[in-house]
Protein backbone atom coordinates (compact mmCIF):
# COMPACT_ATOMS: atom_id res chain seq x y z
CA UNK A 1 0.00 0.00 0.00
CA UNK A 2 1.92 2.84 -1.26
CA UNK A 3 -0.94 5.10 -2.32
CA UNK A 4 -3.65 6.90 -0.48
CA UNK A 5 -6.74 4.97 0.44
CA UNK A 6 -9.86 5.53 -1.56
CA UNK A 7 -12.39 4.77 1.24
CA UNK A 8 -14.42 7.36 3.02
CA UNK A 9 -12.46 8.47 6.03
CA UNK A 10 -13.23 11.25 8.43
CA UNK A 11 -10.66 13.25 10.32
CA UNK A 12 -10.06 12.28 13.94
CA UNK A 13 -10.65 15.06 16.48
CA UNK A 14 -7.52 15.74 18.48
CA UNK A 15 -8.12 16.80 22.07
CA UNK A 16 -5.99 19.82 22.82
CA UNK A 17 -4.96 20.30 26.40
CA UNK A 18 -4.34 23.73 27.80
CA UNK A 19 -0.70 24.35 28.39
CA UNK A 20 0.42 24.57 32.01
CA UNK A 21 1.45 28.21 31.53
CA UNK A 22 -2.05 29.18 30.43
CA UNK A 23 -3.64 27.41 33.43
CA UNK A 24 -1.19 29.17 35.77
CA UNK A 25 -2.05 32.59 34.32
CA UNK A 26 -5.81 31.95 34.66
CA UNK A 27 -5.47 30.83 38.29
CA UNK A 28 -3.26 33.85 39.00
CA UNK A 29 -5.83 36.26 37.53
CA UNK A 30 -8.68 34.65 39.49
CA UNK A 31 -6.66 34.95 42.69
CA UNK A 32 -5.89 38.61 42.03
CA UNK A 33 -9.55 39.39 41.35
CA UNK A 34 -10.66 37.57 44.51
CA UNK A 35 -8.08 39.50 46.55
CA UNK A 36 -9.31 42.81 45.13
CA UNK A 37 -12.93 41.99 45.95
CA UNK A 38 -12.11 40.86 49.51
CA UNK A 39 -9.94 43.93 50.20
CA UNK A 40 -12.64 46.22 48.81
CA UNK A 41 -15.27 44.69 51.09
CA UNK A 42 -12.91 44.85 54.07
CA UNK A 43 -12.03 48.50 53.37
CA UNK A 44 -15.68 49.45 52.98
CA UNK A 45 -16.52 47.68 56.24
CA UNK A 46 -13.75 49.52 58.10
CA UNK A 47 -14.90 52.84 56.64
CA UNK A 48 -18.56 52.11 57.43
CA UNK A 49 -17.82 51.35 61.10
CA UNK A 50 -15.53 54.40 61.42
CA UNK A 51 -12.15 52.71 61.85
CA UNK A 52 -10.63 54.51 58.86
CA UNK A 53 -11.37 57.95 57.44
CA UNK A 54 -10.84 59.53 54.03
CA UNK A 55 -8.08 62.20 54.38
CA UNK A 56 -10.28 65.16 53.30
CA UNK A 57 -13.08 64.18 55.67
CA UNK A 58 -13.46 65.71 59.14
CA UNK A 59 -14.98 64.04 62.17
CA UNK A 60 -18.09 65.69 63.56
CA UNK A 61 -17.36 67.44 66.84
CA UNK A 62 -19.31 65.81 69.64
CA UNK A 63 -17.56 67.48 72.56
CA UNK A 64 -18.04 71.19 73.06
CA UNK A 65 -15.20 72.75 75.00
CA UNK A 66 -16.21 75.62 77.23
CA UNK A 67 -14.11 77.67 79.56
CA UNK A 68 -14.84 77.43 83.24
CA UNK A 69 -14.96 80.88 84.77
CA UNK A 70 -15.30 81.53 88.46
CA UNK A 71 -18.14 84.00 88.94
CA UNK A 72 -17.26 87.24 90.59
CA UNK A 73 -19.78 88.02 93.28
CA UNK A 74 -19.52 91.47 94.91
CA UNK A 75 -21.98 90.50 97.64
CA UNK A 76 -20.14 87.34 98.68
CA UNK A 77 -18.71 87.14 102.20
CA UNK A 78 -15.00 87.73 102.27
CA UNK A 79 -12.68 84.92 103.27
CA UNK A 80 -11.08 86.90 106.09
CA UNK A 81 -13.90 86.07 108.51
CA UNK A 82 -13.35 83.07 110.72
CA UNK A 83 -15.77 80.18 110.22
CA UNK A 84 -18.15 79.46 113.04
CA UNK A 85 -17.85 76.05 114.72
CA UNK A 86 -21.08 74.33 115.67
CA UNK A 87 -20.83 71.58 118.26
CA UNK A 88 -23.56 68.97 118.17
CA UNK A 89 -24.00 66.69 121.16
CA UNK A 90 -25.75 63.41 120.45
CA UNK A 91 -28.80 62.57 122.50
CA UNK A 92 -29.38 59.08 123.74
CA UNK A 93 -32.42 57.33 122.38
CA UNK A 94 -34.83 55.68 124.79
CA UNK A 95 -34.65 51.94 125.33
CA UNK A 96 -36.31 50.18 122.39
CA UNK A 97 -39.47 48.16 122.90
CA UNK A 98 -38.30 44.64 122.11
CA UNK A 99 -41.82 43.23 122.08
CA UNK A 100 -42.93 45.66 119.37
CA UNK A 101 -39.75 45.02 117.39
CA UNK A 102 -40.30 41.24 117.54
CA UNK A 103 -43.93 41.64 116.44
CA UNK A 104 -42.89 43.78 113.46
CA UNK A 105 -40.14 41.29 112.55
CA UNK A 106 -42.61 38.40 112.72
CA UNK A 107 -45.02 40.27 110.44
CA UNK A 108 -42.35 40.87 107.79
CA UNK A 109 -41.24 37.22 108.13
CA UNK A 110 -44.81 36.03 107.50
CA UNK A 111 -44.99 38.29 104.41
CA UNK A 112 -41.84 36.72 102.99
CA UNK A 113 -42.60 33.12 103.99
CA UNK A 114 -46.37 32.62 104.27
CA UNK A 115 -47.50 29.57 106.21
CA UNK A 116 -44.26 29.31 108.14
CA UNK A 117 -44.46 30.02 111.88
CA UNK A 118 -42.25 32.78 113.25
CA UNK A 119 -39.01 31.55 114.75
CA UNK A 120 -38.69 31.87 118.51
CA UNK A 121 -35.68 33.51 119.98
CA UNK A 122 -34.21 32.00 123.11
CA UNK A 123 -31.98 33.94 125.47
CA UNK A 124 -28.95 31.92 126.54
Amino acid sequence: MTGPSTGDTQPVAVESKLSSNRVFVMILLIGILMGMVIMGLLGYGLYFFGYIMIPGEELPSTVHVTEVKIPVCPTCVSVSEEPKVIVVTPTLSPTPDFGATATAACGSFNDQFPGTPCPTLSNP
